[in-house]
């Protein structure tokens, strides 16, 4: 309800300062209120970074629960420029490596090694960044590029009838026949039968090809491992879908071959109803005068120019030929097998792109153009020897690699195993880096028979696990120092939150010293945090059930809780845990890491591990988990806080009432004083008249 306020117009009184300063009266309650809810939020917020230790220290346990953090070793080597070493938490042993060959990664040139034979340039120098087709005559082989003729060699899973090809909408399908052979070498010719049938009845001769789907079925059973190649042409099939007003599309590839492009184009609505038919026309030009009827295709780029602007909802069909040519390569993996890729290559492509898509694929190898040599040099990304019976990367006779890139496979270099001779065994790997009894070595260098023996030693990394042991104390240490100081911190009464008005007139520097003193000693005696500290401190210092009594509690090993003034940390006597965990490592390592449902019998770490988790739930039930990314808080200071956000906000609105109330007295005052003033005037100009 909106009231009419008079401000002292007829009193002559400052009515809204009186509202206001009677108001601040009134507040008083709700500034309390308010710094109340403030000291919540601030509690609340501590309890939670030290959550977020705990967090952390929780971390920090559990790897010391584990047996690997006291089992770490170390292989050293008496020739580290030829052999290195690392070991697990399971080696052990000594090792004696007399001879060693490296591992080799194969690879080729074009030409071989002879910087004057295998150049791929012709009269015009190759620039490996242009589109291939746009570089096409520059090659040296340019006329064993065979464009336009999708030759795939297809490789055969698992028994099978049907394969399916890369392709659709074939045509021009080489040869009357396809033999397939197997991975014995036999050999088995099918006749090839075209057509669209979607199952077809097909002699156990024959092979039927259905151009429209692409699908290869065969009248018998061609078994796992086989291989056969099959060449063929085929037209590029792709629907536009129209979004707002366009009239410039783009074709998924450039260099549309001449001839190959439909007479029209037929746009339809969403329900597949023709609007209207474009007449094709197609050139190179960039920007293209077309008239309304026509549609222009750049044959270069692929762009589609239309006359007229196409609708949101609308699309078209565009059906062609483009310039490609395709390539294969095989490589073996590790288990032997052989894998052959086919690519596609657009002429739109340049070779660097080429070399990036075989670089990116499955046979594992890396190729690049050098172009100070005019060489191509092409390589395994392994090494090793994973073809026993012969080269390591094959070209299989194809025209572009061997007669355009010039590679020959007897030019291939590397590719072999490292073989070496360790304790007297003879053994080889594909890799330079291997695994041996838990000891990883690396061939940095050949040994060879004359040469000094290499040595590998596997000895306790004592120096790790002092390490691992003192940089967990050191964590513990900071966590009982922080706590101590929380527990420990000066409440200053006096210093409640500062309301809006008091920090209004205040700097910031003033701010940040006021509320540094209001924030302090708010989790002084926090029972959660003393109780924690005390389970701690027990769990490291009670003697361990069930080990052997020279070995049994911290104290044995050189941890000790120190004097008084150290308030629970644990003190380190460096020289004393040296010596135990060179003596008996497997008993410092049960000291931390027993296991047992007992507490007597556990180790310092499950202790610790339980001693922590429970703390995590307390302070979690009392100040919300710092982790939680939901908005509702249902820990005891959350609901705390809600309350009192309940509450204030009853007590603003009954705020809102009293100046209300207020404003509503002061107005009928100043109305009252109005109309007396006007009286006193009537009645002065009658007696004056």
């Amino acid at each position: 309800m909106n009231n009419m306020r008079i401000g002292g117009l007829a009193s002559g009184m400052d009515i809204d300062t009186i509202v206001k300063d009677l108001m601040k009266a009134e507040r008083m309650p709700l500034d309390k209120l308010n710094q109340k809810k403030q000291i919540l939020e601030w509690q609340r917020e501590d309890l939670r970074e030290i959550n977020k230790l705990f967090l952390g220290f929780r971390n920090e346990i559990f790897n010391m629960r584990l047996q690997s953090t006291f089992q770490v070793k170390s292989a050293s080597s008496t020739n580290e420029s030829k052999i290195s070493a690392t070991a697990s938490t399971i080696a052990s042993g000594t090792f004696t490596i007399t001879s060693a060959q490296k591992a080799t990664s194969a690879y080729n040139i074009s030409g071989g090694s002879d910087p004057n034979v295998g150049k791929i340039s012709g009269g015009t120098k190759i620039d490996s960044k242009k589109r291939l087709y746009e570089i096409k005559d520059h090659f040296a082989g340019k006329n064993d590029i065979n464009w336009d003729t999708y030759k795939e060699v297809v490789q055969v899973k698992s028994d099978t009838t049907t394969v399916q090809l890369d392709k659709t909408q074939l045509d021009s399908i080489s040869g009357p026949t396809i033999t397939v052979k197997d991975k014995t070498g036999a050999t088995t010719t099918f006749n090839v039968v075209q057509g669209t049938d979607a199952n077809p009845s097909v002699l156990a001769t024959d092979v039927y090809i259905n151009t429209e789907t692409g699908q290869m079925t065969f009248g018998s059973t061609v078994t796992a491992g086989s291989t056969f190649d099959i060449s063929y042409d085929f037209t590029q099939k792709e629907t536009k879908n129209v979004t707002g007003e366009e009239s410039i599309f783009f074709l998924n590839n450039g260099y549309v071959r001449s001839g190959s492009l439909p007479a029209t184009i037929e746009v339809k609505d969403a329900d597949g109803n023709i609007v209207k038919t474009f007449t094709v026309e197609s050139g190179t030009e960039a920007e293209p005068t077309v008239a309304s009827d026509k549609v222009y295709v750049n044959t270069e780029t692929g762009k589609l120019t239309f006359g007229t602007e196409l609708s949101d909802g609308q699309s078209f069909d565009v059906n062609y030929k483009y310039h490609y040519f395709t390539t294969s390569m095989s490589t073996y993996d590790k288990a032997g097998n052989k894998n052959t890729q086919t690519f596609e290559v657009k002429g739109t492509q340049s070779l660097d792109e080429f070399f990036l898509g075989l670089n990116g694929s499955e046979l594992g190898v890396s190729a690049f153009y050098d172009e100070y040599t005019d060489k191509v040099i092409i390589n395994r990304k392994e090494t090793g020897n994973f073809n026993t019976a012969g080269k390591e990367i094959l070209f299989d006779g194809d025209s572009f690699m061997t007669k355009v890139l010039n590679f020959d496979e007897n030019n291939e270099l590397g590719g072999d195993d490292a073989i070496f001779t360790i304790n007297g065994l003879e053994t080889q790997r594909h890799s330079n880096t291997f695994e041996f009894n838990g000891v990883t070595i690396t061939i940095k260098e050949d040994i060879k028979a004359t040469d000094t023996p290499v040595s590998i030693t596997v000895n306790n990394n004592t120096d790790k696990v002092f390490e691992n042991i003192k940089n967990f104390v050191d964590k513990y240490n900071e966590l009982v120092l922080k706590m101590n100081e929380k527990l420990a911190e000066p409440r200053y009464s006096k210093y409640q939150p500062l309301t809006e008005e008091q920090k209004a007139e205040l700097s910031e520097t003033q701010i940040e010293k006021w509320e540094e003193k209001a924030r302090s000693g708010l989790l002084k005696g926090e029972p959660i945090l003393t109780n924690v500290l005390s389970s701690m401190r027990n769990d490291f210092s009670s003697t361990i059930s069930g080990l052997s009594e020279e070995f049994n509690s911290m104290f044995d090993i050189g941890l000790s809780t120190g004097s008084y003034e150290t308030r629970g940390r644990i003190i380190i006597d460096e020289d004393k845990l040296k010596q135990a965990l060179a003596d008996n490592p497997d008993k410092v390592m049960k000291i931390f890491t027993n296991k047992d449902s007992e507490f007597a019998s556990q180790g310092i770490a499950n202790r610790l591990y339980n001693s922590v988790d429970k703390a995590l739930k307390k302070l979690g039930d009392k100040a919300g988990s710092p982790l939680s990314l939901s908005k509702v808080d249902n820990s005891l200071l959350g609901k705390s806080i809600s309350d009192m956000d309940r509450r204030i906000e009853r007590f603003e609105d009954r705020l809102t009432q009293i100046e209300d109330r207020y404003w509503r007295q002061f107005t009928a005052m100043e109305q009252a004083i109005q109309r007396a003033n006007q009286q006193s005037a009537f009645f002065a100009q009658q007696f004056g008249g």
